[in-house]
């Protein structure tokens, strides 16, 4: 069991190197970095997501760009977010943390359906409560 753990801890740590994911000092400070990886994710969605002015265009290549930013972009600033939240849980409030888990949740099922294939009418949207953490003082 000890080789099981240490061996999910070594993995998480390398993830959060390869991620350049760091340990926060303040509530401020995690909310900065959070605000511009969440900006930089929607910011891809509005220009090619599913709503997106062209998406519904077939003379657009929208869905294959959209296909590409959300695998080669968007999965791996999720696992950024997962992984910061994570590493900076103690700032967080108990419902903060609450949220921190539905974002992971919802970011595993944008994954396995972008990357694997993995399609799922029950799969969670973005949690909108992620545009508001951090916002007060704990």
């Amino acid at each position: 069991m000890e080789v099981l753990s240490r061996w999910k801890r070594t993995r998480r740590e390398r993830v959060r190197s390869a991620l350049h994911v760091r340990k926060c000092n303040s509530r401020a400070e995690l909310r900065d970095e959070l605000t511009r990886l969440l900006q930089f994710n929607n910011a891809i969605f509005r220009a090619y997501g599913p709503h997106s002015a062209t998406s519904d265009d077939p003379l657009t290549d929208a869905a294959e760009v959209w296909r590409r930013e959300a695998v080669e972009k968007m999965v791996p600033t999720n696992r950024h977010i997962v992984e910061l939240l994570e590493l900076n849980r103690d700032l967080l409030t108990p419902a903060e943390q609450e949220v921190a888990a539905d974002y992971r949740v919802h970011s595993d099922a944008f994954e396995a359906r972008h990357v694997f294939g993995v399609l799922s009418a029950s799969a969670p949207r973005f949690p909108d409560a992620m545009n508001h953490l951090l916002e007060e003082d704990a």
